[in-house]
């Protein structure tokens, strides 16, 4: 097909965003919880406070709202108005170190280990279950 003939048939392209649920730890060590994921766990002006855990059977960021979910002895996290709270402690408990980062994780369902908790698995990674 000739330049011509391409410039002819015109596909245009929408700016509509597909709503997608994830969390990011930047190379900055922070965790970032976009607009979809504040939601869903229940993030809001009011309530900021997350906690954070790792299920390393299935390689899952959980993440959960204390006002559902009440590990003993852990200190919550707290979300900035942006969506941001320091990864440093999650990166201590998995050891990984700054040239691991950007992790991407993607929602993938209410984690049933932990009743009101939510799951995520990271972009890529295959997982004891398969994974994305």
């Amino acid at each position: 097909m000739s330049v011509k003939e391409k410039t002819e048939e015109i596909s245009w392209v929408s700016s509509e965003i597909v709503p997608e649920v994830f969390v990011t730890v930047d190379k900055y060590q922070r965790i970032y919880f976009n607009k979809q994921a504040m939601e869903l766990i229940g993030i809001t002006e009011r309530n900021r406070e997350i906690f954070i855990g790792y299920d390393f059977a299935n390689k899952r960021m959980i993440v959960a709202n204390p006002n559902v979910v009440r590990p003993t002895n852990v200190i919550p996290h707290r979300v900035d108005k942006r969506g941001y709270t320091s990864a440093r402690p999650f990166l201590r408990q998995l050891s990984l170190s700054e040239s691991d980062l950007p992790l991407r994780y993607k929602y993938i369902g209410k984690d049933y280990t932990v009743k009101g908790a939510f799951a995520f698995a990271m972009y890529g990674d295959k997982g004891a279950d398969g994974g994305l």
